[in-house]
């Protein structure tokens, strides 16, 4: 859908200008209309990134009080569309409150709210659409907008939590390299200095301690280059590579320490998702589908593949999961229990609480394990120095007859 560049007139006479996607100029005067504005002008502007480049983004938190607005108002009683009209002039967001003008436009032309939201994949995605369709089909989208919005609040303490775990080992690593270059680079050379006039054999070690010293002074920028090279270019070959994005995903959950919160943080959100899912209505294979695509990472996705093509060749779920490999056999009883017992929605939400359980323990277990493994190096670094820098002194020193 293009975006145009619109100047109109508000209630008040007051000359507003702003950008706003419409399908064409008579769709652009209608939707301004729905926004309260009479149109004075409007041009079609090139967008550089589909969804707008210099639109403000609307937040999770943003998206979530939007679900909880219209909830409240569609299980009051209020008509949807006056809702989504009340629900767009009380959002500060002007994205926000362009996108629910969007939306009460297409909804006038007779489509469904999922419908609609569907045209807008960069703010709803997926898993937004299909509970919303769900909703709607079952009459219970008050319901169903309450659980996403507690799902966005969810995810986005989710993401805190994996932003978490790679800080605090990014930060030790920045103290490790500037420890290592304020001795290497800084205090070394200085001594190095000291070292050479002495006129005696030095030890490997204090010979060692020199040739890495002076290896970073002269190369210190170009692997610094090179790291920033290096990481470009695997973002890029990961979108010309087909498969490699598979791999450095595999990988990532496969590294010492972090790779574990990773997956358990990865399994928190299917099960929390599917759950919800699967309590909509959804059938299992549609639900594993749409869970899929949310996972965010290429192996644990190629997982659930596998779990899809074995209940499509008429598995259960427990057997399905259990040949995944993705899960361990508690978690595999709950959902036996959770089949048996027609509760597979509920056994997700216990098999989330669970993982979340697991994965703050093992976040706290990272971090206890990082901040020694980095006091070691600096402490290790420190005593390189010392006994290379001292070892030649004191034998010098010894070596002086009185």
């Amino acid at each position: 859908m293009p975006t145009y560049q619109y100047s109109a007139v508000n209630q008040s006479g007051t000359v507003v200008r702003g950008r706003i996607d419409a399908k064409n100029s008579e769709d652009l005067e209608r939707r301004l209309g729905r926004l309260g504005l009479s149109i004075i002008s409007g041009d079609e502007v090139k967008r550089l990134v589909a969804g707008g480049l210099f639109q403000r983004k609307i937040s999770r938190d943003e998206l979530a009080q939007f679900c909880f607005y219209v909830e409240r108002l569609v299980s009051g009683g209020v008509p949807l569309l006056e809702g989504l009209s009340d629900v767009r002039d009380s959002v500060s967001n002007p994205t926000l409150r362009n996108t629910i003008g969007l939306l009460i436009s297409d909804i006038e032309q007779g489509v469904t709210l999922s419908q609609a939201m569907g045209q807008y994949p960069k703010i709803f995605d997926e898993v937004f659409v299909a509970l919303v369709e769900a909703g709607e089909q079952s009459g219970e989208l008050d319901t169903v907008l309450r659980n996403i919005g507690e799902n966005i609040r969810w995810q986005a303490d989710i993401l805190k939590r994996m932003r978490k775990v790679f800080t605090y080992p990014i930060f030790a690593l920045v103290v490790m390299l500037g420890a290592t270059y304020g001795l290497m680079v800084l205090v070394v050379p200085k001594m190095t200095t000291l070292l050479k006039t002495l006129g005696q054999e030095l030890p490997p070690y204090t010979l060692a301690l020199i040739a890495t010293s002076e290896f970073l002074q002269e190369y210190l920028v170009q692997m610094c280059v090179g790291v920033l090279l290096l990481v470009a270019a695997m973002r890029l070959s990961t979108k010309v590579i087909p498969g490699l994005d598979y791999y450095i995903d595999k990988v990532k959950l496969r590294m010492p320490i972090l790779g574990p919160v990773m997956e358990k943080l990865l399994m928190s959100r299917f099960s929390n998702i599917f759950g919800m899912i699967y309590a909509s209505g959804i059938s299992v294979i549609d639900g594993l589908k749409i869970s899929k695509g949310a996972m965010g990472n290429k192996f644990m996705a190629k997982g659930l593949d596998g779990v899809i093509e074995t209940i499509v060749e008429g598995s259960t779920l427990t057997n399905a999961f259990r040949e995944s490999g993705l899960f361990p056999p508690l978690v595999l009883r709950m959902i036996r229990l959770g089949e048996t017992t027609g509760g597979v929605d509920q056994a997700m939400q216990q098999i989330k609480s669970y993982y979340d359980r697991d994965a703050n323990e093992a976040i706290e277990a990272a971090q206890a394990a990082i901040g020694p493994i980095m006091m070691l190096f600096i402490a290790g670094l420190m005593v390189w120095v010392i006994v290379a820098v001292y070892s030649p002194l004191y034998d010098l020193i010894s070596n002086i007859k009185v």
